[in-house]
């Protein structure tokens, strides 16, 4: 049997009061494996989407916070004692975060965390969902939030550098919008800027691609050995044949009549490539499912070695998103890693010999009870 490992993000208890579907929900959860079973619509999701707010400050199923709040209710609030791993120093903490329609509240070791993005740096989550095809089939913005996270959490200058970015280029596109017009001259002020940091999100994404393959094409021989994916490629989001100072200035003429910026790390994304000068978007939709679960693991893999430490790695209706043999597969994966993992189901899965034992929850019209 596979210990759980001392170097694992760890959720203790959970407490969730009227998010979604949950009244007033209170969870003592293992360090291993954690099953919730239960009906359609039962909430069992809704405890998965809980812990992804708690580490992410958002929704894996909508934008709108104000959609999670119980009907009838003002504000939801979610708490959790946690053991954060070599990352924190082994520390426990409580993190308790709250909405409602006058914001966020948070708070860490009951002292108020003023930013989202410091608080959510606490406690990593990884959620592989129904949804989470669409990082392979989906839109590129899907692809560089899925680098950029990572990036949050594993290069201590990353976000500063990012906002720099976003910062030159809301200035540069307001110029270009402006209805007296703008000069050459006055955009080569924010394209200073706009370089620099540009420049600089595109090398940290450079060097995580590159690591990101050295841990995805294992995990694909491992949970997908039929995939004929050979390798990941950037895209930088401008021409590869020029800088992207020299982009910018070529493209002024059309950036002005659309009024915003066309080139830049904001048009960046990646592909799997398929050989013959083939990407995923020949991948069918399974395959693409099976990508996007690799990638993913990938990147849950790729924070341990960067962190020390595995974030808390979520799975919700897994029976329905793979087949018995990729089920079992990582499964089997998952057992290895030592790691806390939350799967939700309609019904029971075999763990792997090699698996901690599990502890089992039933879930039925928002209310949860423990089995084992």
């Amino acid at each position: 049997m596979n210990d759980v490992s001392p170097l694992a993000t760890r959720i203790g208890l959970i407490r969730v009061e009227s998010f979604r579907n949950l009244q007033s929900v209170e969870l003592h959860l293992a360090d291993g494996f954690n099953f919730f079973s239960g009906g359609n619509g039962a909430g069992k999701t809704s405890v998965l989407e809980a812990v992804h707010v708690l580490g992410h400050g958002r929704s894996f199923r909508t934008a709108q916070a104000g959609d999670l709040v119980r009907v009838g209710r003002e504000r939801f609030s979610i708490f959790a004692e946690c053991r954060l791993g070599l990352a924190a120093a082994g520390h426990d903490t409580r993190l308790g975060l709250g909405w409602s329609r006058d914001g966020w509240t948070l708070r860490r070791n009951n002292e108020a965390v003023p930013i989202l993005s410091d608080f959510v740096r606490n406690l990593p989550v990884v959620t592989l969902d129904p949804g989470s095809h669409e990082l392979i089939s989906g839109p590129s913005e899907l692809r560089r939030r899925f680098l950029d996270w990572l990036l949050f959490h594993v290069e201590p200058d990353f976000l500063s550098v990012w906002r720099r970015y976003a910062r030159a280029l809301r200035q540069r596109n307001a110029a270009l919008r402006s209805p007296f017009g703008v000069s050459d001259r006055e955009l080569s002020v924010w394209e200073k800027e706009l370089v620099e940091a540009g420049t600089r999100v595109h090398d940290h994404r450079e060097r995580l691609v590159s690591e990101l393959r050295t841990e995805f094409l294992p995990l694909l021989a491992s949970i997908a050995p039929g995939l004929p994916v050979e390798g990941i490629r950037l895209r930088s989001g401008w021409s590869s044949d020029t800088g992207l100072a020299d982009a910018l200035r070529e493209g002024r003429s059309s950036d002005r009549e659309r009024g915003f910026t066309q080139r830049g790390p904001h048009r960046g994304d990646w592909r799997l490539q398929l050989g013959n000068g083939l990407d995923h978007d020949q991948l069918s939709r399974g395959q693409g499912k099976l990508a996007a679960l690799t990638s993913l693991l990938a990147q849950a893999a790729l924070l341990r070695k960067h962190r020390g430490d595995w974030p808390v790695l979520s799975c919700d209706d897994l029976a329905a998103e793979l087949d018995d043999e990729h089920q079992a597969r990582l499964l089997e994966w998952l057992s290895r890693t030592g790691a806390q993992v939350l799967i939700t189901g309609t019904s029971t899965l075999t763990l792997p010999t090699t698996a901690p034992p599990a502890r089992m929850f039933h879930v039925e019209q928002g209310r949860i009870a423990q089995l084992l």
